[in-house]
């Protein structure tokens, strides 16, 4: 459940960027969302590849109706992530806003 409240957020977070500079809304918020599930997958992955080194008798006993430690542990690094690619890409965006603005300021100065 707390999984798809992170998902529904990181879209909404997203998709409020895109809106703030003028892009496809729907777009980056499925980006947000592939974000956050990359992560977890990633984080999934890593774990279950220590556990199978360490002990591989336990890839066999998992549970899967309770939440662990690794859980939680799995949603923070995914909800910075998010906000990770959050911010490099209102980082881009406000370049992107700027640049067109200095390259007029420049026209004419430039002698032949």
């Amino acid at each position: 459940m707390l999984a798809i409240l992170i998902i529904f957020a990181a879209y909404r977070f997203y998709s409020s960027l895109a809106g703030r500079f003028k892009k496809m809304k729907w777009h980056y918020g499925l980006l947000g969302i592939g974000v956050y599930l990359g992560s977890q997958l990633v984080v999934g992955f890593v774990y279950g590849l220590y556990m199978a080194i360490a002990n591989p008798d336990t890839v066999y006993e998992n549970s899967f109706t309770s939440y662990t430690m690794v859980d939680f542990v799995g949603w923070l690094i995914s909800i910075g992530a998010v906000y990770g690619v959050y911010i490099l890409l209102e980082k881009r965006f406000d370049k992107e806003r700027a640049a067109p603005m200095s390259e007029i300021n420049e026209i004419g100065k430039s002698e032949v």
